[in-house]
């Protein structure tokens, strides 16, 4: 009888270690190697490009990919939602992860910004759409590429926000592989 009980008990503790480290592992590090290098244009013809500490880590849009090459993304390829849609990482120039907040009740809550290490919103998934693909962040709303005009005043100009709960023009990015 004793030798059932500790044989269950190592049984179990097995499988909790083996869940336990997987878990760990997907929010350490992104499951699969870099597949490619991306620019992400938005519906306003600007590029995506990630900014350094003195602005926050913040993500930005600019007629250019930078001089410094901070327009370009290393993508990660981290297989299917449970709905059947490409999930992907996005690691910046900076060697940092991009991610979405999960709530906020304004739009400066709502800034995309850089992280050293991916957690579980540094993962979105991709929604095909005519034009492109709408990025769909932790919280299941949707990437916005903002504008210069009215409800978007310094320092939200041409901000990317996690803003929308559908997708409109400004929710559609394409994803530009480059060689």
């Amino acid at each position: 009888m004793m030798r059932t009980v500790i044989s269950l008990a190592r049984w179990t503790l097995l499988i909790v270690s083996v869940i336990a480290l997987a878990g760990c592992h997907r929010l350490a590090a992104p499951a699969n190697v870099p597949s490619s290098q991306v620019a992400l244009k938005t519906h306003h013809a600007r590029y995506v490009v990630a900014q350094g500490a003195e602005q926050d880590w913040s993500l930005r849009q600019s007629v250019d990919l930078g001089q410094d090459g901070c327009g370009l993304f290393t993508r990660y390829d981290l297989g299917y939602d449970a709905l059947g849609r490409e999930r992907i990482a996005l690691e910046s120039c900076y060697g940092r992860f991009v991610t979405s907040p999960r709530r906020g009740t304004t739009r400066l809550d709502r800034q995309v910004w850089q992280e050293s290490a991916p957690g579980d919103c540094a993962t979105f998934s991709l929604e095909p759409c005519d034009n492109g693909f709408a990025l769909i962040t932790c919280s299941g709303r949707y990437l916005t590429a903002g504008d210069a005009g009215s409800g978007w005043e310094p320092p939200l100009q041409w901000a990317v926000i996690m803003e929308a709960d559908r997708v409109l023009e400004w929710e559609i990015f394409e994803i530009q592989e480059q060689r």
